[in-house]
Order: structure tokens, then sequence, then C-alpha cells
């Protein structure tokens, strides 16, 4: 294994890392606040590690005795489709609440203002 061959196993782990506390945090937010686009992210997020994990394990069984069939790596593909399909409905989500949110504390800024 080269240096470039190590620097990208490097990456690969630390992003899964990175996906890995990114839907904890998604997840505790939800616990705390039940709102639908914390959700609606940790599933996105999920999503993407289980494609990340899946591509590793074919990506290295690809050229053996067990390679998977073609269907299968169709099949993971969708994974990716959904996670930036509800990735992006949740960022909307959240973008939509926190609107609302500012929008109601801007009001309440403005009445106790001209009080």
């Amino acid at each position: 294994m080269n240096r470039f061959q190590a620097l990208a196993y490097l990456i690969v782990v630390a992003e899964f890392i990175t996906q890995l506390v990114m839907v904890w945090l998604q997840s505790r937010a939800f616990q705390q606040h039940r709102h639908i686009s914390f959700l609606l992210l940790s599933v996105s997020t999920s999503c993407g590690l289980i494609y990340m994990v899946a591509g590793q394990i074919l990506g290295a069984l690809r050229n053996t005795i067990f390679a998977p069939p073609l269907w299968l790596f169709a099949s993971v593909t969708i994974l990716v489709f959904a996670q930036m399909i509800v990735g992006v409905l949740g960022t909307a989500s959240l973008f939509r609440s926190y609107g609302r949110l500012s929008g109601a504390s801007g009001a309440v800024v403005d009445v106790a203002g001209n009080v």
C-alpha cells in the first residue's frame, strides 16, 4: 500500500467517524425536540453510512470469487438517492422551522420594544 492509498483509507475512516457523530447528534436532537427535520436528517445520514459500508464491502469483493451480482451494486445505489432526497427534505424542514421561529421571535421583540 502506497502513501496515497493509505491517505484514501484514512479519509474514508475519518468520513465514517464524522457521519457517525452527525447521526448521533441528529438522533439526540430528535429525542430532545421531537422535530421531524432531525428525524429526516438522521435517516438520510444513516442511508449514507449504510451506502458507505456496503460500497466498501462490494468494492472489496468485486474482483474475487465472491463477486456480487450487478443488481446488488445497483440496489445499493438506491441508498445514495434516498440520502439525497431525504437529506434535502430534512434540511428544508429545518430551515422552514427556523424561519417560523425567527419570525415569531422578531414579533416578540417588536412588541417588547414598543412597550
